[in-house]
């Protein structure tokens, strides 16, 4: 056989292997796993050890979005050498007045996947003519949709007439004497009065009378008593009250975190120190009833003052007593619903509180 015979015979025994090496290599370049965009790639092919969240991150997907077009159920398991497709991006342009809300009912997407992907922030504001990349749509309606009520026609009651006649009612026999019936007497709970006193609030408290005044009986004067007699001077307004004690202060007054609130100021002190009356007045309460604050010392002052003493170890007053400025009523303690030795005070113009710290001198 001469060169050229050997040629044309070597030739035509590798043209059909060129053949099919081209088809397998075109085969395999449509599941290429070559990063690329979603619009570009029409579907890929699963490598080993890949699982569907990998699947998405590579190619910029949602994972939604990919399970949805290729209808996979859960656990979502995939193999080596699986054909998944990917999602093509939808793009929405942004027209004028639309929100974030009205383009995800238009185009029944997610709302909440449409932020995530756009990387929204709140308040969410649009711009026109902003491009939107859209998730895959919800196959479900979602949970804002409006939905149609339809009334139901309600049909009248049909009115069934007795099979029997109905016999006459019987008359009724009045009573001679009027039937009265026995009220039920509850047996007095032995701890009834103390459940009351526990039950006190502030409104309550507040409520005491202030001191009567011991009035005065009027005689006659001569004139030189009259020239003798001078007028008594007025007692002043109070505009500042005195340090009950001075330390560290632990809370001020006013809103705190968790929705609570502090309604005076709480002063840091050791165990033992005295406690002194803010201002002089009259004792209206002591006593331990009122619920976290301990012993608990209450003074009414002249103008509708009130000054409130909380945490108190000792106590050197009793109610009704007279007080006056600078007197010691009590020392620091730690009853009630706190841990450290400390003093809980608070200024009230009659029920309301104020901030203390504005009105000590």
């Amino acid at each position: 056989m001469d060169r050229k015979a050997a040629k044309f015979f070597v030739v035509f025994l590798l043209l059909p292997l060129f053949f099919l090496s081209g088809c397998l290599l075109d085969r395999y370049h449509y599941y290429t796993s070559v990063r690329g965009t979603p619009g570009s790639i029409s579907a890929v092919a699963v490598h080993k050890g890949d699982n569907i969240y990998r699947v998405a991150k590579r190619y910029d997907v949602t994972l939604r979005d990919l399970i949805e077009v290729n209808n996979l159920k859960p656990p979502y398991r995939i193999h080596p050498g699986q054909a998944l497709r990917l999602p093509k991006k939808r793009i929405h342009i942004v027209r004028r007045f639309e929100t974030v809300t009205s383009i995800a009912r238009k185009r029944n997407v997610d709302i909440h996947g449409l932020v995530k992907m756009n990387d929204l922030q709140a308040p969410y504001t649009l711009r026109e003519n902003q491009r939107l990349q859209l998730p895959y749509p919800q196959k479900a309606q979602p949970h804002w949709a409006r939905r149609k009520i339809v009334a139901k026609k309600i049909e009248p009651i049909k009115k069934i007439e007795p099979l029997l006649p109905l016999k006459e009612k019987a008359k009724t026999i009045e009573p001679l004497l009027p039937l009265v019936k026995k009220p039920t007497l509850k047996k007095p709970s032995p701890n009834r009065e103390a459940h009351r006193e526990t039950q006190k609030t502030f409104k309550d408290i507040f409520q005491v009378p202030p001191p009567q005044k011991p009035q005065l009986v009027h005689t006659a004067k001569t004139p030189s008593q009259k020239r003798v007699s001078q007028k008594e001077p007025k007692l002043a307004l109070i505009s500042k009250f005195s340090w009950p004690l001075r330390g560290r202060i632990l809370a001020k007054y006013g809103k705190k975190s968790g929705g609570l609130r502090n309604d005076g100021v709480n002063i840091a002190a050791k165990k033992g120190t005295p406690i002194k009356a803010a201002e002089q007045g009259h004792v209206v309460y002591v006593g331990n009833a009122l619920k976290g604050y301990g012993k608990l010392i209450l003074i009414r002052h002249r103008g509708g003052w009130i000054t409130t003493y909380a945490h108190c170890d000792r106590t050197f007053i009793s109610k009704g007593d007279p007080v006056k400025k600078g007197q010691k009523i009590a020392t620091v303690g730690s009853t009630g619903n706190v841990k450290k030795s400390q003093l809980h005070f608070e200024v009230r113009k009659k029920t309301r509180t104020v901030d203390p710290l504005r009105y000590l001198g």
